[in-house]
């Protein structure tokens, strides 16, 4: 086999597109990076992410080293690096109220986040714009506990979703004698 000859590539986008391309031995995956990125209509080649056989291609690398085939071609999968990382609008809803105190107040705030970064990024500005301690907070999403370490995608999540927020206040106490009578009346 003389390198010279030109590898056939097959390129299948993740939306069902296909590209096919002719490429030396020796030539950087930068340019054809670059070629698949102009034939998918992406600005730049950083849009998007090469993978063959399940394994991502560098930039640097070359289909000599990559020991792809002249014979058969090289199928090779583009995915667009934005894919799945959507920004998402998020409505906090805050419910407060404090221990023996019937009364609750409600507020909303908007939010956003990316479908793959965790909530804990989501909470953490949320209990900073309250100036509330982040462990007096729990935030559930219909009526269920949300994980701080578990992304919209792991909840299946598009956005504008209300995410409930319970806000741990201290006890307004007059006096014991409203206490105990507050305790007694919710044991009986």
């Amino acid at each position: 086999m003389s390198f010279t000859d030109q590898i056939p590539l097959k390129v299948e986008h993740t939306d069902g597109r296909k590209l096919t391309l002719s490429v030396s031995h020796n030539e950087l995956m930068s340019n054809i990076y670059d070629q698949i990125a102009h034939g998918f209509n992406y600005p730049l080649a950083s849009h998007i992410l090469l993978v063959h056989k399940n394994k991502t291609l560098k930039p640097d690398d070359t289909p000599e080293q990559l020991n792809f085939s002249s014979l058969n071609g090289e199928t090779i999968e583009c995915y667009p690096k934005h894919q799945g990382n959507k920004q998402l609008k998020f409505i906090i809803q805050n419910n407060s109220s404090s221990a023996g105190v019937s009364h609750r107040s409600t507020s909303k705030r908007e939010y956003f986040l990316r479908e793959k970064e965790p909530f804990s990024l989501l909470f953490q500005k949320y209990s900073q714009d309250l100036k509330i301690d982040r462990q007096k907070i729990r935030f559930e999403f219909d009526g269920d506990l949300l994980n701080e370490q578990a992304t919209p995608m792991d909840y299946d999540m598009d956005g504008n979703e209300i995410i409930d927020a319970f806000i741990s206040l201290p006890a307004i106490i007059d006096d014991k004698k409203n206490i105990t009578a507050t305790i007694q009346k919710q044991i009986m």
